[in-house]
C-alpha cells in the first residue's frame, strides 16, 4: 500500500470514528453502565472496523456496522461471563458434595500432588510457600526470616500459586485428574 494511500484510509477512518463515537458510547454506556466496559467493547468494534475498512464500501453512515460489532463484543462478554458463572457454580456444587472425604487417604493423595509440584519450584519459592501455608506464618514474619522483603515474598506465593494452578488445570484437561480430585485440589489452594 502506498503512503498516500495509507494516509487515506487513515482520514477515512478517522471521518468515521469523530462522526460515530460519542452516539455509540452513549448507546452502549445505557446497557453497560460501566464506562471502562464500554471503552472496551468500542475498542473491540473499531479494531474490527479497521481490519476489515478496505472491504467496506464507502457508506457514509457506519454507525450501523459500528452498532452490531458492538452489540457482538458486548454478547460475547456476557457469554464468557455466564459460563465463568456456570462453571464457578457447578464448582462450588461439587465442592460442597465432596467436603467431608470418608477417610484421609483421598486427602492424603491430594496433598501428595500439590507436593509434588512444590518439590519442582525453585528453593526460595518452596520454603516461602511452605512457610506460609505449611507453618503459618505472615508475609512479615516470612521476610525477617529469610531476609528478604514483604513484596518479595508476595511475588513468589503469587508464583507458587500461578504454578499450582497450572498444573492442576495441565492435568485435569488431559483426564490425569478426576472432577472430584480438582474440587479438592481447589480446596486445598484455598486454605
Amino acid at each position: 500500500m502506498k503512503l498516500t494511500e495509507k494516509s487515506a484510509r487513515l482520514a477515512r477512518f478517522e471521518d468515521i470514528y469523530h462522526h460515530t463515537f460519542n452516539k455509540l458510547k452513549n448507546t452502549f454506556l445505557k446497557l453497560t453502565h460501566n464506562e471502562d466496559q464500554t471503552n472496551d467493547l468500542l475498542q473491540t468494534a473499531y479494531v474490527k472496523l479497521w481490519e476489515k475498512l478496505d472491504d467496506i464500501e464507502d457508506q457514509g453512515d457506519y454507525s450501523p456496522i459500528l452498532y452490531v460489532y458492538t452489540r457482538n463484543a458486548f454478547r460475547d462478554e456476557l457469554r464468557k461471563k455466564c459460563r465463568q458463572e456456570i462453571a464457578e457454580a457447578e464448582l462450588g456444587y461439587m465442592a460442597a458434595e465432596a467436603t467431608n472425604p470418608t477417610d484421609g487417604t483421598e486427602l492424603k493423595e491430594y496433598e501428595g500432588i500439590v507436593k509434588q509440584i512444590i518439590d519442582k519450584m525453585p528453593l526460595k519459592r518452596q520454603r516461602v510457600y511452605r512457610m506460609f501455608k505449611e507453618d503459618g506464618l505472615s508475609y512479615k514474619n516470612i521476610a525477617q526470616s529469610l531476609g528478604i522483603s514483604p513484596k518479595t515474598v508476595d511475588n513468589h506465593l503469587n508464583e507458587a500459586s500461578k504454578e499450582i494452578r497450572r498444573q492442576v488445570k495441565m492435568a485435569y484437561e488431559v483426564g490425569h485428574l478426576s472432577s472430584l480430585t480438582m474440587v479438592l485440589l481447589v480446596k486445598l489452594l484455598n486454605n
